[in-house]
């Protein structure tokens, strides 16, 4: 996990930001322990912290079109803080933050609530910039939670070596004071600003005239119009349609299962695929976080003379390819045009009958099945068959017919998959 960590702090380009800004944040540190008579190499410490903090959490500072909203309380996000690298990252990130500005400025509490507000304002001016870094709640309360453990573990050390730690009646009452001005301001910011769902937003909308314009203006921003709501005839989906695109979320779960922008046109942009590659992650962290932790993302090429590209994960497991299907394109400039997702937990691996039967002894089978045709390559994936889920061998025949066959993996028998809904 702590692999993954870095793999996504290095995919915002930390490290490359971070080294040519970081000699003068430490002379800028340096320069304001000697001043104020603080400990100069947790000051020095302190103000590279802060320097990450701001790397990794605003990489782009170019206003996009995403929609400017702000969850603080939407089902199913909390829990990702501690499911995916990007939510321990927000922990872990702000650890250093609460540990050596509690060590060089001796006031743990005032400390604790400086960190709250920062990471507060960081998440509303993501929100406000709306360049596919969101607005969540549960980034607050991650980053929090880091400061609160690096805060307390400096206390902790303070006291072991006998030190002064700072923690008085004072340092509470100005913790306080700054905790709750900042609350207040912010607070206004927010509200005035973007677009605030709540719990209740999604608890108390039992119907899905009533969840619609919720799920649509997270996704489209503000002002969006509802023009059609549909139940499906199996009562488990909901069809929304828009004046700036349609979408569809599972019911009465409100799980996002695809959406299309009503312009579907390419725009022209210079996004690097890193780039692109980051606007698709944000967005599937956003709406799928689970579905994600262990599913592997790539970014595949468009076509067209402008053309989009899609971001899609897909979860392998032991050499086979589980149910897992999100597809987000995305224009060369950033904007998503589209996503689609299914099966985002699937089946658990340890439960699927074993593999008995051999690529080869696969590729056989389906040739003799189809005469005439000869088997060009196979691969193992889960399906449903008969509403159960079954490895497969996926043989793919280049005969004149060229079309693909499934083998049940265990028994060998061909077998035809559930069509999806």
């Amino acid at each position: 996990m702590f692999r993954s960590i870095i793999s996504y702090a290095i995919s915002v380009d930390f490290i490359p930001l971070v080294i040519p800004l970081a000699l003068p944040v430490a002379a800028l540190s340096f320069w304001l322990a000697r001043r104020k008579v603080l400990p100069v190499a947790a000051t020095i410490l302190w103000g590279l912290a802060l320097l990450a903090e701001l790397v990794v959490t605003m990489p782009s500072l170019t206003p996009g079109a995403a929609q400017r909203v702000c969850n603080v309380g939407a089902p199913g996000f909390f829990p990702s803080i501690f499911a995916t690298a990007p939510g321990l990252l927000n922990i872990v990130m702000y650890v250093p933050l609460g540990l050596f500005g509690a060590l060089a400025f001796r006031r743990p509490l005032v400390n604790f609530a400086a960190c709250v507000n920062l990471a507060v304002a960081t998440e509303i001016f993501q929100g406000i910039m709306a360049n596919g870094r969101g607005c969540d709640a549960s980034t607050m309360v991650a980053n929090s939670l880091g400061a609160l453990v690096g805060s307390g573990a400096a206390v902790g050390w303070l006291r072991f070596s006998r030190a002064r730690t700072g923690l008085d009646r004072r340092d509470l009452v100005r913790g306080s004071l700054v905790l709750t001005a900042g609350m207040a301001v912010l607070s206004v910011v927010l509200v005035s600003t973007l677009h605030v769902l709540t719990g209740s937003d999604f608890v108390n909308k039992r119907k899905p005239s009533d969840l619609a314009p919720v799920l649509g203006a997270r996704l489209f921003g503000q002002g969006v119009q509802i023009k059609d709501v549909s139940l499906a005839k199996d009562g488990l989906s909901v069809t929304s349609t828009t004046d700036r695109g349609t979408f569809t979320f599972s019911w009465p779960t409100s799980q996002l299962l695809s959406f299309e922008s009503a312009d579907m046109h390419a725009e022209p942009g210079n996004l690097a695929d890193d780039d692109l590659a980051k606007r698709g992650s944000s967005f599937a962290q956003q709406w799928w976080p689970y579905a994600i932790k262990d599913a592997t993302p790539t970014l595949q090429p468009g076509s067209g003379e402008i053309p989009a590209r899609v971001f899609n994960y897909r979860r392998i497991r032991g050499g086979i390819l589980m149910p897992l299907r999100i597809d987000i394109t995305i224009d060369a400039s950033g904007r998503v045009l589209s996503a689609a997702a299914s099966d985002f937990i699937g089946p658990d691996p340890d439960g699927l009958a074993p593999v008995a039967v051999s690529m080869d002894e696969a590729k056989r089978g389906a040739e003799i099945a189809n005469p005439g045709e000869k088997a060009a390559n196979a691969f193992l994936l889960v399906k449903k068959v008969n509403d159960q889920w079954r490895t497969l061998w996926a043989v793919n025949l280049s005969g004149a017919k060229a079309f693909g066959v499934f083998l049940d993996a265990t028994s060998g028998e061909i077998v035809t998959p559930d069509k999806r809904p």
